[in-house]
């Protein structure tokens, strides 16, 4: 299956997903980046949408990556060494 090209909101919201896994969950993401869970889970639902997969589960049972989660968080954090990387030969 072909992934859809990145735009700037994809990558917006993969930093939020990157920050969450971070945190271990929505509620402590919630705190360090004072916004609402809504707005976050509505955010990471269009990034699993978009992407055609799960990446978390989420609920009572707490916060877990799905296979297909810990596949697209190590390649988010290997995009964004990338893309500092770029910065850094540039500047």
């Amino acid at each position: 299956m072909a992934v859809p090209p990145l735009h700037g909101v994809d990558i917006k919201a993969l930093r939020l997903f990157c920050d969450i896994v971070t945190c271990g969950g929505f509620t402590a993401a919630q705190i360090k980046l004072n916004t609402s869970q809504a707005v976050m889970s509505t955010q990471i639902r269009q990034l699993e949408e978009r992407l055609a997969m799960r990446l978390c589960e989420r609920g009572r049972r707490g916060f877990k990556l799905t296979e297909e989660g810990l596949i697209v968080h190590q390649a988010a954090l290997d995009l964004f060494a990338a893309m500092e990387n770029f910065r850094t030969v540039v500047s």
